[in-house]
C-alpha cells in the first residue's frame, strides 16, 4: 500500500483497480516547506484530547466544505485535503478528532500567509469561498500539503500508526466515498406507514415518563447532563459525558431496579427508528454519510441515515438496486472467535468449530429457546469485565437461580476460560503501565484512572474493526461489482448482480475469512450467508 524510498513517502490519489484499492505514486518533495510556526500548530492539534466541530469524514458539512472551494483547485486538492484530514484522525491520541478539515484549511492559509505576508483568517475565508482573487495557485496548494503530509507521516510513524493509516483506514476511507455515491432504497410507503406508527408510539412513551416519572425523554438526545444525571440515579453509572450512543448501551446492558430505564430505552430506540424511515421516504434513493472512524475503537458508522441502529423488524424493508440481490454477510461470534484466536484459550478454540455461544450455555447448564441470547449476553459482559455482582444478578434474574448458585456457574466459567481471562489481566496491567489501550495494529487510545478494565474491549473492538476495514476493502473497491448497503460492526449487507450472485457471494465469504487470517494469523472465522437483513 505504500513503498519507502531514500527521498521520502509515495503518496497519492488512490485508484479502484482489480477489486482493491491502489496507489500512484506521487513524491513528496516540496517546492517549499512549512514554516516553523506551522509545523509547531500542527504539533499542538496533535496533542489536543479532543477538537470540537465538524467531522472530517462521513460529514456533510465537511463534504460540502470541500465542495465550496474553486472547482478547478478543487478537483486536484480535495483528495489530499481529505488525506490529510484523515491523517490527522489517526494521528491524534483518541482517534476520534475533530473538524480536521478546517483545520487543514487553517493550516493551508497559516502556511501561505507565511510565504505572502497576508492575514491568515482572512486567507482561510477565501479558501473555503472557493474566491482565490490570485492569492493561491494549485501548485503552492500542492506543496504545502505535501510538505504538512510529510510532516505528519514521520508523526504516525513515530506514533506507530503509519501501517493502520495507510493499509486500513485511508483506504477504506476511499471505497467508503466511492461506495456512497451509490444511494439507499427502500419500500417508501410501508416505510411513511411505520414512520407515522412510531410517532403514535414515541408520543405514548414520553407521556408516560413525564406524568409517572417526571422525565421529558427529548431532554436525552440533545443534554449530556440529562443523560449524566439518569444515568446516576437509575443505571447506577456516574460519567462526566456520556454520548448518546454510550447511552443507548448502558440502557441495553444494565440491570434495572424500575421501569424508567425501559421506557426510556424504547423511546431512544424509536426515535431512531423513526428517523430512518423517515428519511428512506424518497423514491430516488437516500444519500448515505459514512464516518470511518465513528467511535474510538474505529468502527465505521451511518451517519445518515441511522440504519444501522434500525430494529430488525423494520430492516426487510431495505431494497436492492435494479439487477441486484440482497445478501447478509456475518461473522458468526466475531469478537469471542477473536478473543480464542489470540489469547490461544483451548476450550474456546474447540468451542469456535461448533459454536462458542452454544458451549457457553452448555456450561452454564442453560436450556430452551433463548439459552444462546443469554449466554452470549453472560460471556461478553463476563470477559469485558462488567462487576460480578451486577453479573450474578443478571444470571440470577434471567434464570431464576438463587445468588449463589449463579456466582458458582460464573467461577466454574471463569476457571474453564483461564487462558482467555489471563489475556484480559494481560492487557489491563498493560495498559495501567503505560497509560494507553491499543488494538493489533496501533489505534492507541489514553485511559482515564481505573479505567483499565476497559483494554480487553478496546483490543476485540478495535481489532475487529481492522478486519472488517480489510474485508470492506477487498469486497468493495470495485464500486462497479458489489454494493454496500448497510455496514455494521461485524457484516456486511450487500447487493450483488443477480448474474452473479453465488459467485460473489462466495468471493465475498472468501475476502472476509482471509482478512481474519491476516490480521489474527489464524484461520477461525465463521461466515453465515442470509438474504434478509
Amino acid at each position: 500500500m505504500f513503498e519507502r524510498k531514500q527521498f521520502g513517502w509515495f503518496l497519492g490519489r488512490p485508484s479502484l483497480s482489480g477489486g482493491t484499492v491502489g496507489w500512484t505514486g506521487v513524491v513528496m518533495l516540496p517546492d517549499f516547506s512549512a514554516s516553523v510556526n506551522t509545523v509547531a500548530k500542527l504539533d499542538a492539534i496533535l496533542s489536543q484530547r479532543e477538537i470540537d466541530g465538524i467531522s472530517a469524514l462521513g460529514c456533510t458539512s465537511s463534504e460540502n466544505l470541500i465542495a465550496a472551494l474553486e472547482p478547478s483547485i478543487a478537483r486536484k486538492i480535495a483528495p489530499k485535503i481529505i488525506d490529510f484530514s484523515l491523517a490527522m484522525r489517526v494521528a491524534s491520541p483518541r482517534g476520534d478528532t475533530q473538524k480536521s478539515t478546517r483545520r487543514t484549511i487553517d493550516l493551508l492559509a497559516e502556511c501561505i500567509s507565511n510565504e505572502r505576508k497576508m492575514y491568515a483568517p482572512e486567507l482561510a475565508i477565501r479558501l473555503l469561498e472557493g474566491r482565490d482573487e490570485g492569492t493561491i495557485t494549485f501548485e503552492e496548494v500542492d506543496s504545502i500539503l505535501r510538505s504538512l503530509l510529510h510532516r505528519l507521516a514521520q508523526r504516525l510513524r513515530a506514533a506507530r500508526e503509519l501501517r493502520r493509516y495507510m493499509g486500513y483506514e485511508l483506504p477504506a476511507h476511499r471505497v467508503l466515498l466511492a461506495q456512497s455515491s451509490l444511494p439507499l432504497l427502500a419500500a417508501c410507503d410501508e416505510v411513511a406507514a411505520i414512520a407515522d406508527d412510531l410517532s403514535s408510539k414515541q408520543r405514548s412513551s414520553r407521556v408516560e415518563l413525564v406524568t409517572k416519572h417526571g422525565l421529558d425523554p427529548a431532554d436525552f438526545i440533545a443534554s449530556f447532563e440529562a443523560r449524566r444525571t439518569f444515568a446516576e440515579l437509575h443505571l447506577g453509572v456516574s460519567r462526566d459525558r456520556l454520548t448518546l450512543g454510550e447511552f443507548r448501551e448502558l440502557l441495553e446492558e444494565r440491570p434495572r431496579s424500575d421501569k424508567a430505564p425501559d421506557l426510556v430505552a424504547s423511546f431512544l430506540k424509536d426515535d431512531s427508528s423513526r428517523r430512518s424511515m423517515l428519511t428512506l421516504t424518497t423514491t430516488s434513493g437516500c444519500q448515505v454519510v459514512y464516518d470511518s472512524i465513528g467511535t474510538s475503537t474505529g468502527r465505521i458508522v451511518m451517519r445518515s441515515p441511522e440504519v444501522q441502529w434500525l430494529e430488525k423488524k423494520y430492516r426487510k424493508h431495505i431494497l436492492p438496486p435494479d439487477g441486484h440481490e440482497l445478501r447478509y454477510l456475518d461473522y458468526s461470534c466475531f469478537e469471542p472467535t477473536i478473543l480464542a484466536a489470540v489469547s490461544g484459550d483451548t476450550e474456546l478454540l474447540a468451542a469456535c468449530a461448533s459454536g462458542i455461544y452454544e458451549s457457553v450455555a452448555e456450561w452454564l447448564g442453560f436450556d430452551g429457546t433463548s439459552s444462546r441470547d443469554l449466554a452470549k449476553a453472560i460471556l461478553l459482559r463476563f470477559i469485558y469485565g462488567q462487576a460480578q455482582d451486577k453479573l450474578v444478578a443478571t444470571l440470577s434474574t434471567a434464570t431464576r437461580l438463587e445468588p449463589e448458585d449463579a456466582r458458582s456457574r460464573l467461577e466454574d466459567l471463569r476457571r474453564r476460560l483461564a487462558k482467555a481471562f489471563d489475556f484480559r489481566s494481560e492487557l489491563a496491567a498493560r495498559a495501567r503501565a503505560t497509560g494507553y489501550m491499543e488494538t493489533r495494529i496501533g489505534n492507541r487510545c489514553p485511559i482515564e484512572e481505573g479505567g483499565e478494565y476497559k483494554a480487553l474491549s478496546h483490543y476485540l473492538q478495535g481489532t475487529g474493526a481492522l478486519i472488517f476495514k480489510r474485508a470492506l476493502i477487498d469486497i468493495f473497491g470495485d464500486v462497479g461489482v458489489a454494493r454496500l448497503v448497510v455496514p455494521m460492526h461485524d457484516a456486511f449487507l450487500c447487493a450483488f448482480p443477480t448474474e452473479s450472485l453465488e459467485y460473489c457471494s462466495r468471493q465475498a465469504v472468501a475476502a472476509m475469512r482471509n482478512a481474519f487470517f491476516l490480521i489474527v494469523g489464524v484461520d477461525l472465522a465463521r461466515v453465515t450467508v442470509r438474504g434478509e437483513f
